[in-house]
């Protein structure tokens, strides 16, 4: 992996995914509060049939009489966890300080853990700053505040290309 490319929750459909990554079958989480996990993971499924009557889909079903008339959305399912608990664990931690959010500053940490022995694989704290206060102009400052260290990909894929330069997903399942 780069800081450009991540891997998917998914290993037979990568959307949007040029270099073809392989992904993540699962992801367990823990639920705050309960302390439950619960596994997620996702694929592509039938959510629906085209309209044979349109003509684009008319064209297709001309060219190829086997033509897949279903329309695929990928989503997300969740079911409790197995008892066995995953190898690896990642953590997440706001840190929420009165005094240097009066300040615009605000910052974070996330951790990728060996949970079968307890060792910090990698840690990785972030940092936003903005000067501006919210205001009836500007209600969510957060949303362009400058971050350090910065993401070659966008700020919100920031995590997931951290934990994938710890965590390389197997080749072999």
């Amino acid at each position: 992996m780069t800081p450009r490319t991540r891997g998917y929750i998914t290993t037979d459909y990568q959307p949007n995914n040029p270099s073809n990554l392989p992904g993540y079958r699962y992801v367990d989480v823990v639920e705050e509060g309960t302390g439950k996990r619960e596994r997620y993971s996702g694929s592509m499924k039938a959510d629906g049939k085209k309209d044979i009557n349109a003509p684009a889909v008319q064209i297709y079903m001309a060219r190829d009489p086997n033509y897949d008339l279903n329309i695929y959305r990928w989503k997300l399912e969740h079911k409790p966890a197995p008892a066995d608990g995953p190898r690896y664990g990642v953590t997440y931690e706001d840190h929420v300080i009165p005094e240097e959010r009066a300040l615009g500053l605000a910052s974070s940490t996330v951790k990728v853990l060996d949970l079968k022995t307890n060792e910090v694989l990698g840690e990785m704290t972030r940092y936003a700053w903005t000067p501006a206060k919210p205001n009836s102009a500007n209600p969510t400052p957060w949303l362009a505040a400058y971050k350090c260290p910065g993401n070659p990909v966008g700020a919100d894929t920031a995590t997931r290309t951290f934990v994938d330069q710890i965590l390389l997903p197997r080749k072999d399942k």
